[in-house]
């Protein structure tokens, strides 16, 4: 399986869809309590929970050339929750004149976001004695949220909002939790 603009395209879209059935269960919280936001320009969808600041769900995917004159309404997007502008760029799909236009913009590459991609298997397929891998149970989200902080080397404090956050999608079509 070699990337090529076709999949990178394919993973960025299952990345947005995946944030995407996220913050929109979040959203769907009584009142929106975290404050979700989600809104396209061009090809672009920004995403923004202002009660979690972090860049992980405050974040721009699927920007594109010719989505250039979009980026000062993002901009403003952000700035009207006092959130930082933070862009997730596909390299097969920018080009030198929208990176110097977010360079002229004051914006800058400062890490990089992997993703890892494999095909699908049966989880008896995979062999190893060493590992179990089986469906979580509803009951048991505060063990994924122990896992995911320790995982992630984020404060302790943080395992129950973790816990939560990802709860509320057991039930939602297309999410199963391992």
């Amino acid at each position: 399986m070699v990337v090529n603009k076709e999949l990178a395209k394919v993973l960025e879209n299952s990345e947005i869809d995946c944030l995407k059935s996220r913050l929109t269960a979040i959203e769907g919280l009584v009142g929106n309590p975290m404050g979700v936001e989600i809104k396209t320009f061009g090809k672009a969808t920004a995403f923004s929970i202002k009660n979690i600041p972090g860049p992980s769900f405050n974040t721009v995917k699927g920007l594109e050339d010719g989505d250039e004159k979009y980026i000062e309404e993002i901009i403003d997007f952000y700035r009207q929750k006092e959130i930082p502008v933070r862009f997730e760029l596909t390299p097969g799909h920018v080009s030198s004149n929208l990176l110097t236009y977010l360079s002229e913009k004051g914006f800058y590459q400062n890490d990089f976001h992997t993703t890892l991609y494999a095909p699908t298997y049966k989880a008896e397929e995979v062999i190893n004695t060493d590992v179990s891998i089986r469906k979580l149970k509803r009951d048991e989200f505060d063990i994924f949220g122990e896992i995911y902080t320790k995982g992630f080397e984020m404060p302790s404090f943080l395992k129950n909002g973790v816990a939560q956050n990802n709860e509320i999608l057991y039930d939602r079509k297309g999410w199963t939790f391992f």
